[in-house]
């Protein structure tokens, strides 16, 4: 069971419904889901929504500075890299599609590579979700700071509507279970 639930995104309203942000959507859908509401914590310069024992985490420090707030939330909290479960977008899987590891490198990831310095482990398990592929000639800051198309609109929620259905089993059954469900 993952204790701290983070989702990689950037603050303010011009980034709200970009490519980027869709671990921070993701991490919303699911509180909300519990009826839960985020508040500002300046501490750790995050807004968090709690329940029992799971705290849902948005960092505030922009993605490139995501390892800032959720070290501190740790260190406040006395947990590990490994009790956290960092939700994220990724460039180089297509549309839609998940991806879960308990370990590994950024991928080139700026928001998840903020995290494992500030952590020092490669050992922080994550979903990647899919926002690829990066069209031709286009430049991958300015791909991923847009919104969804409308076409693409659709594809978004089966993935937002995956991911949540992912998280659920794996708290509930464990990640062999809830792998089950992220690749049929």
């Amino acid at each position: 069971m993952f204790h701290i639930v983070v989702g990689l995104g950037n603050p303010g309203k011009e980034y709200e419904n970009t490519r980027h942000n869709i671990g921070w959507k993701v991490v919303e859908e699911l509180a909300k889901k519990q009826n839960l509401s985020f508040k500002r914590d300046k501490e750790s310069q995050s807004k968090i929504a709690s329940k029992e024992k799971v705290i849902f985490v948005l960092p505030l420090t922009y993605m490139n500075l995501s390892g800032q707030a959720v070290s501190y939330l740790l260190k406040k909290l006395n947990c590990r890299a490994q009790d956290i479960l960092v939700i994220l977008d990724d460039i180089f899987l297509p549309l839609g599609k998940l991806r879960f590891r308990m370990k590994g490198s950024s991928g080139g990831h700026k928001g998840l590579q903020s995290l494992i310095e500030e952590l020092h482990t490669v050992e922080i398990p994550r979903l990647r979700l899919g926002i690829g592929p990066l069209p031709e000639g286009e430049e991958l800051a300015d791909y991923v700071l847009k919104p969804f198309s409308e076409t693409e609109k659709s594809k978004v929620e089966e993935m937002t509507t995956k991911a949540i259905q992912f998280y659920e089993s794996l708290q509930k059954d464990g990640i062999e279970i809830a792998l089950n469900k992220i690749t049929s």
